[in-house]
């Protein structure tokens, strides 16, 4: 008896995948590869991966001919990024940078 082996995937509006093959059949999300990570995603969410995780403005992913980021530029990135919160967002951001410095006075 020779087993079937086959497996079709089909795919619907770019979500849900209908695979059949092996005598099974079943929906499941419709995944794709990034190709900036090499990352496994629903393909709905494969556009905000791609800007959360490798927007043009990472530090992780300078280009090795540029300049090194100083800290005064770190610093002019922070308070940028502090100005865009709420008034209860930077009430938080102040507490968690009050326990890490807190944390880094301790290790020292």
């Amino acid at each position: 008896m020779v087993e079937n082996t086959e497996r079709r995937v089909r795919f619907w509006n770019g979500r849900l995948a209908f695979i059949v093959g092996n005598g099974l059949r079943g929906f499941r999300m419709a995944t794709v590869r990034c190709d900036v990570c090499n990352g496994i995603f629903s393909q709905s969410y494969l556009a905000s991966h791609k800007r959360l995780a490798h927007t043009k403005h990472s530090a992780s992913k300078a280009a090795p001919t540029s300049a090194p980021i100083t800290e005064e530029k770190v610093m002019e990135k922070i308070a940028s990024l502090y100005e865009s919160l709420s008034v209860e967002g930077r009430k938080r951001a102040i507490r968690l940078l009050a326990v890490k410095d807190q944390k880094i006075q301790n290790d020292h």
